[in-house]
């Protein structure tokens, strides 16, 4: 199904595993969580979702990165 999609949109992917690994970067920036003592950033939950979010997003580039490989590896003439 991943497959599928990549195929179909590669841009919205890669947009989507970026967004992905900045949002949990941030997360898991000392500094912001320092500032952010007592709010919801604080909360160790917060920083394995930001993880975790990171993760995700380096499959999905992966994933991505993978799926054009093969493309252009059966695109070209043999």
């Amino acid at each position: 199904m991943l497959d599928s999609v990549i195929a179909k949109h590669p841009k919205l992917m890669s947009n989507v595993s970026t967004v992905l690994i900045a949002v949990g970067s941030l997360v898991l920036l000392p500094g912001v969580t320092a500032c952010a003592a007592g709010t919801i950033f604080a909360h160790p939950a917060v920083t394995v979702a930001g993880a975790i979010s990171v993760v995700v997003g380096k499959w999905l580039r992966v994933a991505l990165q993978s799926a054009t490989a093969n493309g252009a590896a059966q695109a070209q003439p043999t």
